[in-house]
């Protein structure tokens, strides 16, 4: 006879456990695969570029950075004749500055530190998003199914992979957010405006139109002093030439793979193999995309939906919109997907319903085809002319998340005192 007959265990807490150890177990999944990463494949991989970049900065060669000559020849010197040709650093001079130091090493034992330092900005992007998001009841167990939502999308994978710097401006976001939850727009728009600028400034397009239209001032002034600081650290670091430089990079920086991009960009060159069409159609979806972050920023602002509805939707439109996306940059929807399940937890609650409940399971669910999107996308199993399947996804995902308000409240609204 159990010495506690009248105690149940909560459904829900079992329930909510299975959940955990399933995405807990796909990121165990994602490190090991990390771990068995081979220096011929760390050779060929986007890590590269920005060992190389850290390399010309340690060597006094900042002014110049994007020289695609320079590049080369420090890339043959850096791979050993690895990899034929170059992938060129494109991304922005801040992250340059932070390789540096993990030029000091290796190429594989660089790649290892560095995948190491992204994984724990990811890890502390998903973590305080759940914590900013917090619900009362199943707390922690809610918050580390939040933070496993967050890290399990195989964005998490092909980030270690592909030794990208996602997790800074990942954990960045997660910080504006928090900010944002705290009543503090001045110092979410610092760190959005930093955030942007930490290596990919044009999956921000949304998050500047969301910025503006939400109306704070402070929000703004934030975000305008958090870009000029990052400006000035870039000055500081590579002088006006390598600002030029960066300037004609991203001008320039078209992919020679369209169709492994996840954006409306690379879906329409894939359609119509590039020229005026592709232009035009992906001109108007991203005309249409920022539009749809403007309502969602007034209606956040309004308090007619959620600051985490509100900001869900401009990341999300944001990375559908730029003009090049590749499934590491996804890995910036993981502190979005943890702080929406919070927010979906939080509406199952509120409507007296067993976790998970439907709002939570709608959620795993456009989680789910996201995933599967990437991993198919990844596979390389599509015919060329097809395109892409994340833009499909994120599309859904937009919709999804753009829901009345939950029970974390409406966030600081433009009116609302801080």
């Amino acid at each position: 006879m159990p010495a506690n007959p009248g105690v149940r265990r909560d459904p829900s807490s079992r329930r909510l456990l299975l959940l955990l150890a399933t995405a807990g177990l796909l990121v165990v999944v994602f490190v090991v695969r990390w771990i068995a990463e081979k220096p011929t494949e760390i050779a060929q991989s986007d890590f590269v570029p920005l060992q190389v970049a850290g390399v010309i900065l340690r060597e006094g060669h900042a002014a110049q950075l994007y020289d695609p000559v320079l590049q080369s020849r420090v890339y043959a010197a850096v791979v050993q004749g690895s990899h034929p040709g170059t992938l060129f650093y494109i991304h922005a001079p801040i992250a340059a500055v932070l390789m540096v130091p993990f030029t000091l090493a290796g190429l594989d034992a660089a790649f290892r530190l560095w995948g190491l330092m992204q994984l724990a900005c990811l890890v502390a992007a998903v973590v305080i998003a759940a914590q900013a998001a917090h619900v009362p009841r199943h707390r922690g167990r809610v918050g580390a199914l939040a933070a496993g939502v967050g890290l399990a999308l195989p964005a998490t994978l092909a980030m270690l992979l592909e030794g990208q710097d996602v997790g800074m401006p990942a954990l960045l976001l997660a910080c504006a957010y928090a900010a944002m939850r705290r009543r503090s727009p001045l110092l979410a728009g610092a760190l959005l405006g930093l955030a942007a600028l930490a290596g990919k400034p044009h999956l921000f397009l949304g998050v500047a139109v969301w910025i503006l239209v939400w109306g704070d001032r402070r929000l703004i002034a934030g975000a305008i002093a958090g870009v000029a600081g990052a400006m000035l650290a870039s000055l500081v670091a590579v002088g006006p030439g390598g600002i030029a430089g960066f300037v004609s990079a991203l001008e320039s920086g078209r992919s020679d793979f369209p169709n492994a991009q996840e954006s409306v960009a690379g879906l329409f060159s894939a359609w119509t193999g590039g020229g005026r069409i592709s232009t035009g159609l992906t001109v108007v979806v991203t005309l249409a995309a920022l539009a749809a972050v403007a309502l969602a920023a007034r209606r956040g602002a309004a308090g007619r939906i959620s600051l985490e509805s509100s900001l869900a939707v401009a990341i999300v439109l944001s990375l559908l919109c730029a003009p090049h996306l590749y499934p590491h940059d996804l890995a910036l929807l993981a502190p979005v997907f943890a702080w929406m399940t919070v927010a979906a937890t939080g509406r199952d609650r509120d409507r007296g319903r067993a976790l998970p409940g439907a709002a939570l399971f709608a959620l795993l669910g456009v989680w789910v085809v996201l995933a599967v999107c990437l991993s198919v996308d990844g596979s390389g199993t599509l015919p060329a002319g097809a395109g892409s399947l994340a833009p499909y996804a994120l599309v859904a995902t937009a919709l999804l998340v753009a829901r009345p308000p939950s029970v974390l409240g409406k966030g600081p609204g433009r009116g609302q005192p801080v």
